[in-house]
C-alpha cells in the first residue's frame, strides 16, 4: 500500500489558521504537518481550531542583526524538525520559502 503524501503548512500570522481550515478539509488523503510561530494570537487560534502544530520561533524585535540571527535560527530549526514532505503550503511565510528552496535544491 502506498503511503500518504505529506503536506507541510507553516502558520506565520493570526489570519492563517482560519484561512487554511477550508483548504485542509479538501485534502483528506494527505498527511498534514503544521508549524507556527508564537506571534500575536497565532498560538491561541492554533489551539482553537484544533491543529496539532509545533511552535517554532516567535516575533523578534531589536537590532537588525538580532532579527537576522533569529530568522536564520528559525529556518535551521524548521530544517531539522519538519519531516520530509511532498507539498509546502503557506501564506507568504518567508521561512517556509527558504526551507523549501533548500530542500528542493538538493
Amino acid at each position: 500500500m502506498q503511503s500518504k503524501k505529506i503536506i507541510w503548512i507553516d502558520f506565520k500570522n493570526s489570519h492563517e489558521p482560519l484561512f487554511f481550515k477550508s483548504i485542509i478539509k479538501s485534502l483528506p488523503n494527505y498527511e498534514k504537518v503544521y508549524t507556527h510561530r508564537d506571534h500575536l494570537e497565532v498560538s491561541g487560534l492554533i489551539k482553537k481550531y484544533g491543529y496539532n502544530s509545533l511552535e517554532v520561533g516567535g516575533r523578534t524585535t531589536g537590532s537588525m542583526l538580532r532579527r537576522k540571527v533569529s530568522f536564520m535560527f528559525r529556518v535551521l530549526k524548521l530544517l531539522i524538525t519538519v519531516p520530509k514532505y511532498d507539498i509546502s503550503l503557506h501564506h507568504g511565510s518567508i521561512w517556509a520559502s527558504f526551507v523549501s528552496e533548500y530542500l528542493f535544491d538538493r
